[in-house]
């Protein structure tokens, strides 16, 4: 190949930040590590992508334009590296998922402070949110939890 010929693959790279770089390359470790079985790796490197996200956030994002949704963007991906190390540890399955649970209405928050319109109804939110309580009050959670993944997949499809 001719030196001052780049691939598509060669372009897309150099617009990608360094910082993204590197938060891709640990999330590919970390995975390499699980795989292979290397557990006390991957304890180490599964939560260092989010460090790195939060810093791209940190560095790269204009907290001067949106300045909430800037601040709950950073408190969702600190909230998912929580849910991730609650994750590491047998015991911290319910407490990891409390904090995926969390970091997903920051999420939320991000949505609503960057496109108003997206939930027409504050009511029909509201009660989308009490039927999913009384729900996995009555289910239990891994039903609840079941059923919600069944119903996303759908979603999806």
């Amino acid at each position: 190949m001719h030196p001052t010929t780049q691939t598509a693959g060669m372009r897309m790279l150099r617009s990608i930040h360094p910082l993204q770089q590197t938060m891709a390359a640990f999330a590919v470790l970390a995975a390499l590590s699980a795989h292979y079985g290397y557990s006390s790796a991957y304890a180490v490197l599964k939560p260092l992508p989010m460090v790195w996200g939060m810093a791209c956030v940190w560095f790269l994002a204009r907290p001067s334009r949106y300045p909430i949704a800037w601040a709950l963007l950073l408190l969702g991906l600190l909230l998912s590296m929580v849910g991730d190390i609650c994750l590491l540890f047998e015991r911290g399955f319910v407490l990891g998922l409390g904090a995926f649970l969390c970091a997903h209405l920051a999420y939320l928050g991000v949505l609503r402070r960057e496109t108003p319109q997206w939930l027409p109804s504050k009511a029909a939110f509201v009660l989308c949110a009490l039927l999913g309580a009384v729900h996995m009050a009555i289910c239990g959670l891994a039903a609840c939890l079941r059923r919600c993944a069944y119903l996303f997949s759908l979603m999806c499809a």
